[in-house]
């Protein structure tokens, strides 16, 4: 570790102590969660079939402005969604590359995963025919020997297979475990036996292992990126034997040769220096895979193989990668630096938003699969703020990178030296490449699905928390559950029992790690918590209008993290709960401010003693406004008055405040 980062480390865990709390990156306590423990081999939960939890309240409102401002009109955002998987579009040679003709193929896959979800979880009939309509071809067209879900291609031709050596770039081969997700969405929610058929041509064939031992290095990238992840997801959710054994050839040929891409061997301390590179210089120092999504889709696969092999190597490997990413690249809003590639945390460095769709679809499932609160805890920090900071509040205009710190739209000349400038972070329709555009319609949906969870155990767990209403089967009967609450803007959740089994069953509540004094009770009694890996765990005979009380107390939090790559100063954060906290600046538009926008200067104790949290009611219906139903009332380093917002409520904004 350097000296300037066991710098950081110490300002770091100093400010946090002075504000009574403790050292906050989620990422801190990977080490301490996973260090000896063995590697997996069964799922602790299992997530929900899309539908399963249907959002309501304050969440419901989002999803429907979501759904008409996005989701169901792609189509009229770029003719490239128009033509995604069409059964004329049949890209070949240099076509197959994503620049020459294929990036629609990705770009549908995003789209089509959020519009399944989203269509089942609304139970909204016109958003699921037009799903249906879109996977028809898909479904209706594939043979049992595709290249990927190329149904035009057979991978039995030499001269088919050898085309998409030479031309596809991985593109192909990308696609194939990206395009996995809306199917298996598609068979949970239908039963559709053709999307079953379909994920069994596409993933239970020798093909791809194949792939991972040609000489090509971009065949290899692009298959160990997503495709153990999708045959890992596409196995579980259809029972497939034919699927399940093609998993363990991939993933036992990942684990015998993990230096044929970046994340297979851990992190060493050498890459620290890394972290400030521009993407040119990267290019040229020859480290591959620091984009973004590339980052979160290897580690996902990393993940699968290693469970399904058992695998120690793999298995340490994604711990410590995730355990370097999470202390040295996550941000304030509770994603990773991505501002195309990973780097250190500042005030003007970026989250790219399919980049935030990846890392909140990964980390939900490190939730299910280790049963451990933390990455909820994750998730929420995500959600909550980075999620409704990227769109505008009619979803109908995005960035395709966001700032801590944005006074203006445009100022971000610091970040990627990709097409686009100064416009990615501007808010509007679309960006190009148009991966943004897709991918942010799966981050509202994904959240919902991942909200409760049935358990090994044969119960049921509330993993994330929002408004919903949430069914399943367990063994004996039905249990259905309501779920009221503000939060994360009230500190209150109440669950009401509709019906259940009449055997007794565990039910799982979720301990947010930044709550010190959580408070459960039962139809009114106060029940011990007890807690474990992140959850209290309740069992008993479950009945109808049984209720359960979570409170979950919220304090102020500052955070101080310094800049290493720009000024080497360091900045204030102020949190309560999972809200991260910014001044918000008033809107002439969402790219201009109505006022001078000036970062203020914060004292880290001072913030925490003099701040008072100011709760109003929740508008109806929500869009995440400016006027934000909490705010936090203190003092600026001049004792002058201060009043932040949530940061998700703002779109001009300051979030790492300056230091006196």
């Amino acid at each position: 570790m350097t000296e300037m980062l066991k710098r950081s480390v110490m300002v770091f865990g100093l400010a946090c102590a002075a504000a009574g709390g403790r050292l906050c990156p989620a990422g801190q306590q990977m080490e301490e969660l996973t260090a000896g423990s063995p590697v997996p081999r069964t799922a602790a939960f299992a997530l929900a079939k899309p539908g399963a939890v249907k959002p309501a309240g304050w969440l419901r409102d989002w999803a429907e402005t979501m759904a008409k401002g996005y989701t169901a009109r792609m189509d009229e955002v770029d003719a490239e969604f128009v033509r995604a998987w069409k059964p004329d579009f049949q890209p070949r040679g240099k076509k197959l590359h994503w620049s020459q003709g294929t990036w629609s193929c990705e770009g549908g896959a995003y789209w089509f995963d959020g519009l399944v979800k989203l269509g089942f979880q609304l139970d909204d009939e016109a958003l699921k025919q037009q799903a249906k309509r879109r996977l028809d071809p898909i479904l209706d067209n594939m043979t049992d020997h595709p290249i990927g879900f190329c149904w035009w291609l057979d991978r039995r031709d030499p001269a088919h297979f050898q085309e998409v050596y030479d031309s596809s770039d991985w593109m192909v081969n990308w696609v194939a475990g990206i395009l996995t997700r809306p199917l298996v969405a598609w068979y949970q929610a239908t039963g559709d036996a053709r999307a079953k058929r379909a994920l069994e041509s596409a993933l239970g064939d020798a093909y791809w292992n194949t792939c991972f031992k040609n000489e090509s290095v971009d065949c290899v990238a692009g298959s160990v990126i997503s495709i153990p992840s999708g045959a890992w997801l596409a196995a579980q959710a259809t029972g497939s034997p034919k699927i399940a054994a093609a998993l363990r050839t991939y993933a036992e040929d990942y684990a015998k040769n993990p230096a044929r891409e970046t994340y297979g061997p851990a992190p060493t301390n050498g890459l620290e220096k890394t972290l400030a590179l521009k993407r040119a210089e990267m290019f040229a120092q020859k480290i591959p895979l620091r984009h973004g999504v590339v980052a979160n889709e290897t580690l996902h696969s990393l993940f699968a193989s290693a469970v399904v092999t058992g695998d120690e190597g793999l298995w340490n490997s994604w711990r410590k990668w995730m355990d370097f990413l999470d202390t040295r690249a996550r941000m304030p809003v509770g994603a990773w630096v991505m501002d195309e590639e990973w780097g250190h945390p500042g005030p003007r460095r970026g989250v790219e938003t399919c980049a935030l769709a990846a890392e909140v679809w990964g980390r939900l499932d490190f939730l299910a699969t280790l049963g451990l609160g933390r990455f909820g805890d994750d998730i929420e920090r995500a959600f909550f703020n980075a999620a409704p900071a990227c769109v505008t509040r009619d979803c109908r205009a995005h960035v395709y990178f966001q700032q801590p710190n944005r006074l203006k739209g445009g100022d971000c000349e610091r970040l990627s030296v990709r097409q686009g400038g100064a416009q990615q972070t501007v808010f509007q329709e679309k960006h190009f490449p148009l991966c943004c555009t897709a991918g942010l319609n799966r981050i509202v949906p994904d959240f919902i699905q991942g909200l409760w969870m049935t358990t090994s155990d044969g119960g049921v767990a509330a993993t994330l928390y929002a408004p919903c209403t949430f069914e399943t089967p367990l063994a004996g009967g039905t249990f259905a559950v309501s779920e009221e609450t503000d939060y994360p803007f009230g500190e209150t959740i109440t669950l009401t029992v509709k019906s259940a089994p009449s055997a007794a069953f565990p039910l799982a509540l979720r301990l947010p790690g930044w709550c010190r004094d959580a408070a459960l009770a039962v139809n009114g009694e106060k029940v011990a918590l007890n807690p474990s890996a992140g959850f209290a765990k309740v069992r008993r005979a479950w009945r109808a209008g049984d209720t359960v009380t979570l409170r979950l107390p919220m304090k102020p939090l500052a955070e101080v993290v310094r800049d290493l790559d720009e000024t080497q100063q360091d900045y204030t954060c102020v949190s309560v709960g999972p809200l991260l906290f910014a001044r918000g600046f008033a809107e002439k538009t969402a790219n201009d401010p109505a006022e001078p926008a000036v970062v203020p200067t914060v004292d880290p104790k001072t913030v925490v003693e003099k701040a008072e949290i100011v709760r109003l009611p929740l508008a109806r219906p929500f869009d995440w406004p400016l006027a934000a139903p909490v705010r936090l009332r203190t003092q600026d380093a001049a004792g002058q008055p201060l009043e932040l917002v949530p940061y998700g409520c703002t779109k001009l904004r300051a979030a790492m405040f300056s230091q006196p």
